[in-house]
């Protein structure tokens, strides 16, 4: 008999904003319902506005479990994505990032309805969690590149948890062009000593 193997599955897809070829790959690990995190978001968005060429962002969800509306915010996030497009994503995504309001149900059904054109769809599919599994994986795929608190950025690969300052970021993001600028040389052999 033959044994037919179970295709693996394919890791998940995120929204990403800049050039896919920037020298510099922000991962942004984030719940969107945490106020700190979003201050850090803002600060990551503001950095890539400054050096557009330079830095793409990938948003990757992960909420915090204590926090009672996290879930119900990644879920909206995911499910925007994959039913409506990244641009869609990105407009709820900005408008949770400029929100000075406490988070409530309510709150985030209003910023998902200003941006969605389907919103009896979406509904539909937050009703059916039709998204969780996608959002499970988006987990699991976090918690093996050793994400384990929101907010937490990857950058060129290396972890920077917590609440950066601005300074703390802009350092890192230095370094990591600079770690990009390095081996570029030495795949050309520039790195002869006279």
């Amino acid at each position: 008999p033959t044994v037919v193997l179970a295709e693996r599955p394919k890791p998940p897809q995120h929204p990403q904003r800049g050039r896919p070829d920037a020298r510099v790959q922000i991962e942004l690990y984030a719940d969107l319902t945490c106020a700190i995190t979003r201050r850090i978001c803002q600060r990551v968005m503001s950095l890539r506005l400054e050096h557009p060429d330079d830095i793409k962002v990938i948003y990757k969800p992960y909420w915090d479990a204590q926090r009672e509306l996290a879930p119900l915010a990644a879920e909206i996030a995911r499910a925007l994505f994959e039913r409506e497009g990244p641009e869609v994503f990105w407009a709820f995504f900005d408008r949770m990032l400029n929100n000075t309001r406490r988070v409530s149900a309510e709150l985030l059904y209003e910023h998902a309805a200003y941006v969605c054109p389907d919103m009896h769809g979406l509904r539909r599919a937050l009703r059916t969690h039709a998204h969780r599994r996608g959002l499970a994986q988006c987990r699991d795929e976090a918690e093996c590149q050793g994400v384990d608190q929101s907010p937490t950025l990857r950058i060129n690969g290396s972890l920077l948890a917590g609440e950066p300052s601005e300074d703390r970021l802009r350092w890192a993001f230095v370094d990591a062009l600079s770690g990009v600028e390095e081996r570029r040389k030495v795949e050309l052999g520039e790195t002869r000593v006279e």
